[in-house]
């Protein structure tokens, strides 16, 4: 349930730049900001906002693939 709420969050942000965290955590069911950054630090060893800055570098972000 977790990772799926990890990924769901990833999804969440990209759709919605402008979104707060507190508020995507909420959206998703987590009981604040802390439990989410819990599960990125866990799963990925960065902050949400660090991941995320890595993740918009990767590679196939360059190859114009696109996440479904």
């Amino acid at each position: 349930m977790r990772i799926a709420r990890f990924e769901n969050a990833i999804k969440l942000k990209k759709a919605n730049t402008t979104k707060d965290w507190l508020s995507m955590a909420m959206e998703l069911g987590d009981y604040d900001y802390q439990h989410l950054v819990r599960d990125f630090k866990e799963f990925t060893n960065l902050t949400p906002n660090t991941f995320l800055q890595y993740e918009s570098q990767a590679p196939e972000r360059a190859f114009g693939k696109i996440e479904t």
